[in-house]
């Protein structure tokens, strides 16, 4: 029984999903896309291993919703693989393996990934499918083996020369708690892990709280490059939290709020004093524009032959007037730095540097040139 529906389930999948195979070669127009082939029952499971009626029913309730779950996506990958959406399609195949893990779901994702030109996803898929099991093995549904291991191979020695493998040794010792390649998290059991050509960021976290290591590293298409971590060093106590050789801890700061608000209470005082002067260059510019005024219309007389030309020109009023603007001015620029200052001062006294309770992140790292490849040691 078992095997019959086994059989059932080739047949379920092969009925809406087929079509001629797919042969993607580069720069050829889409063509339809393999779907898992029909199988022929074969004989019978004897009677005593026949399962329960209420048994059989839950199993074919569940087999026929994947098989709808698989037949929906991977129509729907069809339609935009053909109308060359190749991103969506490697989407809608995923889906479809995950609801029924036929080799034609897993197939097509690589190719569709290849498409798109996202190189490191089509590698990634065209491992996955070389991990299927093999057509040889005789209780093994030719639905769901890899029985197009050749182009899966060939796709993938056109993808690899385009990518960078990244291999993980970690010194006997050594206790890791995190990995993260490029921001993401990736679990040790992961390695090696393909990512694209250009800047990688590798974060390195120990077992002990204040072990971190951080690099930013340059890799070139077709290389593999091995990460060697090796001992961490001891966590060292920031020399701002370190006690004086007294032995009575060190206040970290403690003149920064004071220092603020003085300065607030030094540039109110200057903002006064700014007030006070630009009263008296306004009333001097006043008395010096009515003087200019009066001068104007009350010219003095010609003078007589041979006496001395008088100049009632307001000449002092003009002199008060520009030196009161020059204090004025002179006022404003150190009221504005004083404000700058204190501006500065209170962020640093309010606000808390980020990470102030652990060590700095050690950034060392050697470069070794190994075979082909390229290591890099922390």
């Amino acid at each position: 029984m078992v095997f019959l529906l086994r059989c059932l389930t080739a047949a379920c999948v092969a009925i809406p999903c087929a079509a001629a195979p797919l042969r993607v070669e580069a720069r050829a127009e889409p063509e339809p896309i393999d779907a898992p082939a029909e199988e022929t029952p074969a004989e019978e499971t004897p009677a005593e291993e026949v399962a329960p009626d209420g048994a059989a029913s839950a199993t074919d309730t569940i087999h026929d919703s994947m098989v709808k779950a698989f037949a929906e996506h991977f129509q729907q990958g069809r339609v935009h693989y053909f109308r060359g959406a190749y991103a969506l399609a490697a989407i809608e195949f995923e889906q479809a393996f995950a609801a029924f893990p036929a080799e034609a779901a897993l197939k097509n994702v690589a190719l569709s990934h290849e498409r798109a030109g996202d190189d490191v996803a089509a590698a990634i898929a065209a491992r996955r499918y070389l991990g299927l099991p093999a057509c040889a093995v005789d209780d093994v549904d030719k639905a769901l083996c890899g029985s197009h291991r050749d182009e899966l191979v060939a796709l993938l020695d056109r993808v690899m020369p385009r990518v960078v493998e990244l291999r993980l040794e970690v010194v006997v010792g050594v206790q890791l708690r995190e990995v993260r390649i490029n921001g993401r998290v990736t679990p040790r059991d992961d390695f090696p892990v393909l990512v694209a050509p250009g800047r990688v960021d590798v974060e390195l976290e120990g077992a002990v709280p204040g072990q971190r290591r951080q690099r930013v590293i340059e890799v070139r298409a077709g290389e593999t490059q091995t990460i060697v971590v090796e001992r961490f060093d001891a966590p060292t106590v920031p020399r701002d939290r370190e006690p004086p050789p007294s032995g009575t801890p060190r206040a970290r700061g403690k003149w920064l709020r004071p220092a603020f608000w003085t300065g607030v209470a030094t540039t109110s005082a200057s903002l006064v004093a700014v007030g006070v002067l630009g009263g008296l260059t306004l009333a001097a510019g006043k008395d010096y524009r009515r003087e200019v005024e009066n001068f104007k219309e009350n010219p003095p007389p010609d003078p007589r032959p041979g006496e001395p030309e008088v100049d009632l020109y307001p000449h002092d009023e003009e002199a008060r007037f520009e030196e009161m603007q020059k204090a004025t001015n002179v006022m404003i620029g150190v009221s504005a730095g004083l404000a700058m200052l204190t501006l500065v001062v209170g962020a640093v006294a309010f606000t808390r540097p980020r990470n102030s309770g652990t060590s700095r992140a050690s950034t060392r790292a050697q470069w070794l040139f190994h075979g082909s490849g390229l290591i890099v040691r922390y």
